[in-house]
């Protein structure tokens, strides 16, 4: 499957790659799901490592002029069950409905507009949340940054 991209995607990505100094950020990477052993885009990964893990943050993007619906959340949390993935930031540069915005707190998926993700990402606090979050998840400490 060919890499795709659009103009919110990378900005998304460039926004991350300015803001956040020791990850690795990739644009379109391809991921296997771990039933069908297919290759997987996600718009943007976060990559860092916490104690010799490898911790991944996946954001999906929706560029359209309505809110991102419920549907969109379920569709992108049932894409990352299976992807090797820690932690899944949806960003919708209209922002969500309020059943999405419910179902992504179920969900434990950060649901941002676009202008809340570049101050959540701009915040190194809020990478260090998600961060802490996956270090949580493995059942480890983390070491102080």
């Amino acid at each position: 499957m060919p890499k795709r991209s659009n103009a919110f995607q990378k900005l998304i990505a460039l926004v991350n790659k300015q803001l956040v100094q020791h990850p690795d950020v990739e644009e379109s990477p391809l991921l296997t799901d771990s039933v069908t052993c297919e290759l997987r885009e996600v718009d943007v990964l976060i990559t860092t490592s916490v104690a010799s893990y490898e911790i991944r943050v996946a954001l999906e993007c929706i560029d359209r002029k309505r809110k991102a619906d419920v549907t969109w959340v379920e569709e992108m949390f049932q894409k990352h069950q299976h992807l090797p993935t820690d932690k899944l930031i949806l960003v919708s540069r209209s922002g969500f409905s309020s059943a999405a915005i419910h179902k992504s707190q179920f969900l434990n998926i950060t649901a941002l507009a676009l202008e809340e993700a570049i101050q959540q990402l701009a915040s190194e606090d809020s990478v260090n949340c998600y961060i802490q979050c996956a270090v949580t998840r493995y059942g480890l400490r983390a070491a102080a940054r």
